[in-house]
This record gives C-alpha cells, sequence and structure tokens, in this order.
C-alpha cells in the first residue's frame, strides 16, 4: 500500500488495532508509530527495530523486544508488555524491569501473558500506588492464588483492572478511599467494581453491559446511580455498601422507580438509604426474576415483605434481617411468590454484627 493511503486507513484505527497491525512490516511499524505520535498515544517498540528517542511511555510487543527495553531503558513512567505468542514472562525479566524503574513507574499493562502468584508478589515487592492493568484471553490464564494476592492487597496499589478478552468480562479496583476518581468504564458485557476511591463512572462508550456489580461503594453519588439506571443494557445489578449522606431515600426511590427497566436480578447490600419507599419501588419491577435485599435499615420489614410479594416472577430470593422478630420469621413464607424455587434468609443479632444463617 502506498503510505499516504496506509496512513489514512490507520487513522480510523483504535490504538489497539494499531499496535496489532504494527508488525505486519517495516513499512506499517513506522506508519503505526507515526499515527500514534500525532494521537499523543504510547509509541510501539519491536524489536529488532532502533528503540524510540523517548521511552518515559513505551509499548514493547515480544519478549526480546521487553527484553531489549530492559537493558537500555530507565526513568520509565508507563509501560505495555505485549505478548507476540509466549505464554509466560520470565520472572528475571519483569524483576529487572521493576528494579530499574522503582521509583517513576506509575502504569503497568500486561496483555495476554499468563499471571502466576510470582509476577503479582514481585509486582507488589517492587512498587507502591501503581496502576496495574492486565488483559487475559480467559480469566484460567491467571492463578486462583495470583487473583486473591492481587485483591488481598490491593491497597498498595492506585487501581486495577483484570479484563478477560474471551467471555467480556471484568474486575475493577481503586481502593484509596482518599480520593474521588472518575473512572473511565471499557464496553464490558460483565464487571466486578470495588470502588472506594470513586465517586463517579465515565460511560459514553458503554453499550453492552449487562452485568454489574459494585461493592464498597461508599462515595459513589445519585447522579452515577442515575446514569447508571439509564442503561438500556442492564439486567444484572448488585450494589454493596452505599452510604454516601447525599443520597437521600427519596432519590434513590426515584431512580430505582424510574430506571433501570431492563432488570432481572437486582442486590442491595449494606445501602443506608434502603428504606419502605425504596422497598415500594423495587416491588413495581415485574421483570425480576433474583432478588438479594438487606432490610435491616427499614422501619416496617412486615410492610416491606408485604409490598415484595408483588413479585410473582420472582425465582430466587435472598434477605438480611434482624433476629428479634418472630413475626417477620413467618411471614417469610415462600407460598407468598408463586414461582419462587429457592428463598435464603440471612438474620443478623441486632446487638452485634454476628450473622445466623437459616
Amino acid at each position: 500500500l502506498p503510505t499516504e493511503l496506509l496512513k489514512h486507513i490507520m487513522s480510523y484505527l483504535e490504538d489497539e488495532d494499531i499496535y496489532r497491525c504494527s508488525g505486519t512490516c517495516r513499512l506499517w511499524y513506522h506508519v503505526a508509530n507515526w499515527e500514534l505520535k500525532t494521537r499523543n498515544s504510547i509509541p510501539v517498540y519491536r524489536w529488532p527495530e532502533k528503540l524510540p528517542s523517548n521511552y518515559n511511555s513505551l509499548t514493547a510487543v515480544g519478549l526480546k523486544s521487553i527484553c531489549e527495553v530492559v537493558n537500555n531503558c530507565e526513568g520509565i513512567e508507563q509501560i505495555r508488555l505485549e505478548s507476540d505468542g509466549t505464554k509466560i514472562l520470565p520472572e528475571t525479566v519483569l524483576t529487572l524491569l521493576l528494579k530499574k524503574n522503582v521509583d517513576c513507574l506509575k502504569k503497568l499493562d500486561f496483555l495476554c501473558w499468563e499471571i502466576e502468584e510470582l509476577h503479582i508478589a514481585l509486582i507488589l515487592t517492587y512498587t507502591y500506588g501503581l496502576l496495574l492493568n492486565i488483559k487475559l484471553h480467559k480469566f484460567e490464564d491467571i492463578t486462583k492464588n495470583s487473583l486473591l494476592l492481587l485483591i488481598d492487597n490491593r491497597e498498595l496499589l492506585n487501581g486495577f483492572l483484570i479484563e478477560c478478552i474471551e467471555f467480556d468480562e471484568a474486575i475493577i479496583c481503586y481502593p484509596d478511599t482518599r480520593t474521588c476518581e472518575e473512572i473511565l468504564l471499557p464496553d464490558i458485557k460483565s464487571m466486578k467494581i470495588f470502588c472506594p476511591g470513586v465517586n463517579s463512572f465515565k460511560m459514553d462508550s458503554v453499550v453492552n453491559l449487562t452485568n454489574l456489580t459494585i461493592k464498597q461503594a461508599s462515595k459513589l453519588t445519585g447522579r452515577t446511580l442515575k446514569e447508571l439506571s439509564d442503561l438500556k443494557s442492564l439486567k444484572h445489578f448488585h450494589i454493596e455498601d452505599l452510604n454516601l449522606v447525599e443520597i437521600l431515600s427519596t432519590q434513590l426511590a426515584n431512580i430505582l422507580k424510574s430506571g433501570f427497566k431492563q432488570l432481572y436480578s437486582l442486590g442491595m447490600i449494606n445501602c443506608k438509604q434502603v428504606d419502605d419507599s425504596v422497598i415500594e419501588s423495587i416491588s413495581l419491577k415485574n421483570n425480576l426474576r433474583q432478588l438479594n435485599i438487606d432490610l435491616r435499615q427499614v422501619q416496617h420489614p412486615n410492610i416491606c415483605l408485604n409490598s415484595l410479594s408483588f413479585l410473582n416472577q420472582l425465582i430466587n430470593l435472598k434477605l438480611l434481617l434482624i433476629y428479634n422478630d418472630i413475626q417477620l420469621k413467618k411471614a417469610v413464607n415462600k407460598r407468598n411468590w408463586p414461582k419462587l424455587k429457592t428463598i435464603s434468609v440471612l438474620y443478623y443479632y441486632p446487638c452485634a454484627d454476628l450473622p445466623l444463617s437459616e
């Protein structure tokens, strides 16, 4: 292809596609870097080409390219390590990269590598406040122990995103409670978000999201909830720890009444705004098949249970109740929901946060 025509074609591609096609030949490689430079995006490096003169931010594709960067570059602030077929990045290479850039590395991306526990341990050992992005072909490419180690030590990171290409799923975490960030949500089918340091989401490109779980949502604003409720694709929504004082119960009730039109399942746990009016709004959602609801904050749990009995399509029900009301226990009756297959109740003692399952 003529160079000008190739430049014109690449101008329509996303950055990810440009990185991918940069390995076609030398011409494509240089045109790709020209286009990335025009966009102020991260340049790409493929061995045996010459290293870019400015390598503060860099995408290195393939093990040989990564080794070349590790041996010749210092002061890297942001780097993407992309596999070209090699499954596992050697721990010695990662260790040297982290050691040489320990004081300056702010963002590290792994693309299509298999992630082992030692990789995560090295990152947690040699960095602090790092933004870590991991893109996998499938979730089996990261070991269970690696994932648990990352989640258990999330406070050592500025944030992390783990994305699975095959199943279009992601786990996102921004753990720093001192921040109030707005984060860009990727257009992914299913997401689980830990967000004590986040108050809003940027959702301009989100059109395929069907399953969303938000945990530690202590700073999430009412405006963000309203925007989430307007997503036409969302069918499964679960939220925990919603307790921002600026969100009133009436506001949450109105959001539930006017939005979340396509929900099949809803979960609300430890949300201080859940009261009788919120339960009444939930009871109007005739499409609900699954409900996981915390009733410990409501003033009239019997009335709330009566309202929920109008959900005649409900198949699975989980309740959290205070273990001090015999009449309330009797009111939880499977016969109230004609299609119900399973019901699970978790009781809490009112004097202590000690669960007692039933």
